[in-house]
């Protein structure tokens, strides 16, 4: 059976799902716990998500 977004509840769910679409791996989540993410990836981006977290 392959793994589906819906179904990826745990680490192994997880690593299937990115082993079979690894494009995923290229598009993260970045939470900082707090209500605020940041969706994909971009350098500045990651750096200013990163910048307004710390603050």
């Amino acid at each position: 059976m392959k793994p589906s977004r819906n179904a990826c509840d745990n680490a192994d769910a997880a690593i299937a799902l990115m082993l079979e679409q690894p494009a995923m791996i290229k598009r993260p989540l970045l939470d900082d716990g707090k209500g605020h993410a940041l969706l994909g990836f971009s350098s500045e981006s990651y750096q200013q998500f990163i910048t307004e977290v710390n603050s």
